[in-house]
């Protein structure tokens, strides 16, 4: 059974999916993009990616660190950012959704979102109580992009 929580209407957080569980949040929660935040490739995710375009799904991948990638962190924000501009409901995934998958979501629900940092931080552990990103990370991350879009 697949590992995940909703964050809002349009985001859902979580574990590496599976085949069926494409087939599940596609059918289940009206999924239409997916964020892979790993560096995984290979036959495996060939044939996962080649499975969720056959379902109609957006398979995006960008591979983020889990620790002081600012540049890669910004890029995953952006990503999502479009997808959710694209009028796409996005499962965002790593490998077990605890560390990368929520980094990425408090750094939109903060930059674009407009939520209070300790607000967003709450609510990602409170659908996610596994979540812990790296707040090293997401303060350096929060102080160049807040900035940038006041």
């Amino acid at each position: 059974m697949l590992d995940y929580s909703i964050l809002n209407d349009q985001i859902l957080m979580g574990e590496f999916p599976l085949e069926k569980d494409l087939l599940f949040l596609r059918n289940d929660h009206n999924v239409t993009a997916i964020l892979n935040l790993t560096y995984r490739s290979g036959t495996d995710n060939d044939s996962l990616k080649t499975y969720g375009q056959r379902l109609g799904l957006v398979m995006t991948q960008l591979g983020l660190g889990g620790h002081d990638d600012i540049e890669r962190l910004t890029a995953a924000v952006n990503l999502l950012k479009q997808l959710l501009e694209d009028g796409k409901k996005v499962y965002i995934h790593c490998v077990h959704g605890q560390i990368r998958t929520p980094l990425v979501a408090l750094g939109y629900l903060t930059v674009y979102g407009g939520m209070d940092p300790v607000i967003a931080l709450a609510l990602i552990q409170k659908v996610r109580p596994s979540a812990s990103p790296d707040l090293d990370t997401f303060n350096r991350y929060y102080r160049i992009h807040h900035q940038k879009i006041q």
